[in-house]
């Protein structure tokens, strides 16, 4: 009687009292259930500190599978994750992950209690008993009937949670830290094994989301501290893998997400990415021919971090960007004074091998292997080449030409020593292209004869 009126007393004290009281007397399964139905009105409390009392209580019971509870829990969980203060929704969303964890590894438990009590009553026929593990493991849960909290059944009650209509971005913001606490609950051995079962989920919350922007930021956060820091180094490369699928086969959407997390993974692999080299390498490079700038600039942050963990192989993947590049300033060379439509497909292509370009010669005086001069002269002459090319006084040629030449430019030149040093007359013509982007009116009597003293 007194617990009843402590929970409708009109003093806050009081009330969080009461909650604190649950919390410190976990042990007496028994009144638990009772209690919680008792404290249940204080889930809508006006004051804050009441809400919040009880979202750490949520919290704390998320340890524990009580199959008693476990409806209420979740009930509670998605109540509070809607309110309107942001620590009271952070603590729901923490308590609604891990309460889904504890609940399938529940079941997982007694899978395996099952199977091993019927390991040891079986005769010796023969006859292999690993048929029982083909058995659906929610047949082995409460007394109540079948529980529908597979591994599956927690994605899809997450999923459905982030993409029904009429809630708020803080609430699906909120399904994704539910999300990622779920994942850091589990053992690794369970995220690696499920892995291609989660890509599936997650592509889904992207492409079912009314807001896909803000969808492209879930993922992302939920791969990235969900994912990547519970997996091990081979579900990281596995990761890897699954995303690099994406990145060939999806939309631009899903790809600039994959593209953006892989150069995250490639951060955590660290030398061991070199086994997966060969495997990405292809994918990025046929992407940076995208129409998408999202995608293009996606996939050079991707190349640019597989350049720096694993300096040796940076020379190949410069002479890569370098021949797409130059094949793609030849067919504009070819085709830009008969038609503009005929060049587009190529405009693309040059921005996306001359942004990867840049990025990776920016890696070269940082590395310890360095490369051959003649594939930094080959970015030379592909810059020249690329600001040289004409542009019919058609804008998108002449920004295209522009971009895509001083972004190669401005990287070499910034090498140490420079490397127009190669070429004893490069800053003749230097000063010459400079002259003519600014349009300097006068003779050129002073480069003349810098380059007959040079020549």
């Amino acid at each position: 009687m007194f617990f009843l009126k402590s929970t409708r007393s009109s003093d806050i004290q009081k009330r969080i009292a009461s909650i604190e009281a649950i919390r410190s007397d976990l042990d007496n399964l028994s009144a638990l259930s009772e209690s919680f139905k008792l404290i249940k009105p204080l889930l809508t409390d006006r004051y804050t500190e009441v809400r919040l009392s009880f979202a750490w209580l949520l919290l704390t019971l998320s340890k524990f599978y009580n199959e008693h509870l476990f409806d209420s829990q979740i009930h509670c969980c998605q109540k509070l994750i809607e309110d309107l203060e942001s620590p009271v929704r952070l603590l729901a969303a923490q308590a609604l992950g891990k309460t889904l964890s504890s609940a399938y590894q529940n079941i997982q438990t007694q899978k395996k209690e099952i199977f091993f009590q019927q390991k040891t009553t079986q005769p010796s026929t023969g006859q292999s008993t690993t048929r029982l593990w083909t058995l659906d493991p929610t047949s082995f849960s409460s007394k109540k009937g079948p529980s529908p909290w597979t591994f599956e059944a927690c994605l899809e009650h997450l999923l459905y949670s982030f993409t029904k209509n009429g809630t708020s971005r803080e609430y699906r913001t909120a399904v994704a830290i539910a999300q990622v606490a779920f994942f850091k609950d589990l053992p690794s051995s369970l995220v690696d094994l499920h892995l291609s079962t989660i890509i599936r989920s997650l592509i889904r919350w992207v492409t079912s989301s009314s807001e896909t922007f803000h969808a492209q930021l879930s993922v992302g956060f939920v791969i990235r501290c969900g994912l990547t820091e519970t997996l091990s180094e081979q579900g990281q490369q596995r990761l890897v893998r699954f995303l690099t699928q994406i990145v060939k086969k999806q939309s631009d959407l899903l790809s600039t997400v994959a593209l953006r997390e892989s150069a995250q993974l490639f951060v955590c692999l660290g030398p061991s990415a070199q086994l997966l080299f060969s495997a990405v390498v292809d994918v990025l490079l046929g992407r940076l021919t995208s129409p998408s700038a999202s995608v293009r600039f996606g996939t050079v942050l991707c190349l640019k971090t597989v350049g720096s963990v694993v300096p040796a192989r940076l020379a190949e993947l410069l002479r890569g960007c370098l021949v797409k590049a130059s094949q793609a300033c030849a067919e504009i060379s070819a085709n830009v004074e008969t038609s503009l439509e005929a060049v587009k497909p190529h405009l693309s292509s040059l921005l996306g091998h001359a942004h990867a370009t840049a990025a990776l010669v920016s890696l070269v005086p940082s590395t310890h292997f360095g490369i051959p001069h003649s594939v930094l002269g080959s970015a030379w002459k592909l810059a020249w080449d690329i600001l040289r090319l004409p542009h019919g006084n058609k804008i998108g040629m002449s920004l295209t030409r522009a971009e895509a030449g001083w972004g190669v430019m401005e990287a070499l030149l910034a090498q140490d020593p420079p490397v127009w040093n190669l070429d004893h007359t490069a800053t003749a013509d230097l000063l010459q292209l400079w002259r003519s982007v600014l349009a300097i009116k006068g003779q050129a009597n002073s480069l003349s004869l810098m380059k007959e003293r040079n020549g």
